[in-house]
């Protein structure tokens, strides 16, 4: 949907609007020897903010699937549940993301 939005100027609009409607973002990792792919929801309830910690970029709340929230039904016996909340961090100047 927002592939070519290199400034993510369409996607912050988009999540900015009061459209409830969920997001997928697919994750390609390269690390020069191998590829990896995840997929993360974009928490669509919760508008981008600004990030406190690299000004100029902004906070987008997402669902991991592998680090869901912790409730006292769920076994955690590697502690990857309990990260706490993810983000993803953009950066409209130079197209660059973090996660």
């Amino acid at each position: 949907m927002f592939v070519n939005d290199a400034t993510y100027g369409d996607l912050l609009a988009h999540l900015n609007s009061f459209n409830p409607n969920p997001l997928i973002v697919e994750l390609e990792i390269w690390d020069g020897l191998s590829r990896g792919d995840h997929a993360v929801a974009i928490e669509t309830s919760q508008k981008p903010m600004k990030d406190p910690d690299f000004p100029g970029c902004y906070r987008v709340k997402l669902y991991d699937p592998n680090a869901p929230k912790p409730n006292n039904d769920l076994v955690d016996p590697h502690g990857w549940y309990n990260q706490g909340d993810s983000y993803l961090v953009l950066n409209p100047a130079t197209g660059e993301w973090q996660y």
